[in-house]
């Protein structure tokens, strides 16, 4: 199996942008963002290498490179069938389906806390962003029902939760639809974490977070054009490049067996801080059931000892 290599920490600090090492002082470890210290996969960096020795850098379809659609859609049909003709390269698929679907005068519940880009994404369509809390016990169907107003159109959530790191269970997914479908509510689920539920096969993190290159799995190859052409892909007013697009087929070609060891690696590092954040006896920590976040309340001794302190010289 290919090892894993972390790149140098000088490479880090010039190019790890986006919170990360290039902005922050020396000393600082920027705990943030899903973009790994771990060097790419060889596999795919020849791959890309490959790519890169045409010297043709073309503008790609609208909806996506063909190689890039069917890769998508036979990684995704190992989970329910999926068309090529279904898939949109994006490289923001949160907005485009946001921007596509909720409208200035909609009103839309977003679960707090949550990954920031989620109620981003709904303010920039001028939507009334209406926040319900969530806890690590899942859902509350009676929460939701009390920030409840006959002005929502839309429930956005995240499974597996960022950064709480909790996975909805069947029960609540079926009780949530039910609440919704009974109110005639749209349910937005941002699931960019499924595949790193512990004990799953994993496929989220590639060490290609730079490269910008999503996609969007569409109800049918007619949703799938008129988000194209709502977003302004089909004008080039947006678009992924071809070079993107291809990082990504590499990815799935060659870079599942090093993403899985990527994954096991994590999952272990996990455990490993939250359990030892707890035998400090200042956090209340638990490894999570997906993402790679662990999420670490501050007790309430730490609290009155640090926190309020430095708040009152603020």
């Amino acid at each position: 199996m290919e090892p894993l290599r972390m790149t140098p920490l000088e490479v880090l600090r010039e190019r790890a942008f986006n919170y990360r090492w290039a902005t922050v002082p020396k000393g600082v470890i920027p705990l943030t963002a899903a973009d790994p210290d771990f060097a790419c996969s060889d596999r795919v960096v020849e791959f890309l290498q490959n790519e890169v020795a045409t010297k043709v850098f073309p503008y790609a379809p609208a909806m996506g490179l063909d190689e890039f659609r069917q890769a998508i859609a036979g990684y995704f049909s190992h989970h329910r069938v999926v068309s090529p003709d279904q898939v949109l390269a994006a490289n923001s698929a949160a907005s485009v389906v946001m921007n596509y679907l909720v409208g200035p005068n909609d009103a839309i519940l977003i679960p707090d806390p949550v990954d920031f880009l989620i109620p981003l994404t709904a303010q920039r369509t001028n939507a009334r962003v209406i926040r319900f809390p969530v806890t690590r016990s899942g859902l509350d169907l009676a929460v939701l029902e009390a920030h409840y107003d006959p002005s929502v159109m839309f429930l956005a959530i995240c499974n597996p939760h960022n950064p709480l790191g909790f996975v909805y269970s069947a029960h609540d997914l079926h009780a949530l639809a039910g609440w919704a479908s009974a109110r005639s509510i749209t349910v937005i689920s941002d699931e960019v974490w499924a595949d790193t539920v512990a004990d799953k096969p994993s496929f989220t993190g590639f060490a290609l977070a730079g490269f910008r290159i999503g996609a969007i799995l569409a109800p049918s190859a007619a949703e799938a054009r008129a988000l194209a052409d709502h977003g302004g892909f089909v004008s080039t007013v947006e678009g992924v490049s071809s070079l993107s697009q291809m990082a990504a087929v590499g990815a799935l070609r060659h870079g599942l067996a090093w993403n899985q060891a990527f994954a096991t690696h994590c999952q272990t590092a996990t455990a490993f801080v939250a359990q030892a954040l707890t035998r400090i006896g200042c956090f209340d920590a638990v490894a999570p059931q997906g993402t790679f976040l662990v999420w670490a309340k501050m007790t309430a001794a730490l609290r009155r000892r640090f926190v309020k302190p430095f708040l009152r010289r603020l």
